[in-house]
């Protein structure tokens, strides 16, 4: 699954891409911050198991390094991705191959590459 995102968490409009949804932990644990912002940002409502499939960490262009743990879930209800913040307009899933594609930044591309082509 991939998100259309339009504006930084704040509001502030971004130049838009597509890539996986993503979040901070807000200082709470790693699996309650996944369950939040996949709600915040699909409107998707997520259960355990959670399974960690890798992670990475890149510099972001400010300079600051950016650590992303993956996860591979379970979806409750129907799948329809209904975005609850306004920094996402839509949401589509996808084959690996067609998010590979579709998917904007380099990073995102080679996460798909590396777990899933």
């Amino acid at each position: 699954m991939l998100v259309y995102k339009v504006a930084a968490s704040d509001g502030t409009p971004i130049t838009p891409f597509w890539g996986f949804p993503v979040g901070g932990t807000d200082g709470e644990e790693h699996t309650v911050a996944l369950v939040r912002e996949i709600r915040e940002e699909t409107g998707l409502h997520i259960r355990p198991p959670f399974e960690e499939s890798g992670s990475l960490q890149y510099m972001l262009p400010d300079g600051r390094q950016q650590h992303v743990t993956l996860y591979l879930t379970h979806i409750q209800g129907t799948p329809t991705i209904t975005p609850e913040d306004e920094e996402i307009t839509e949401g589509r899933w996808l084959t690996p191959q067609d998010a590979y594609e579709l998917i904007t930044h380099d990073i995102g591309k080679n996460v798909i590459k590396e777990l899933f082509l």
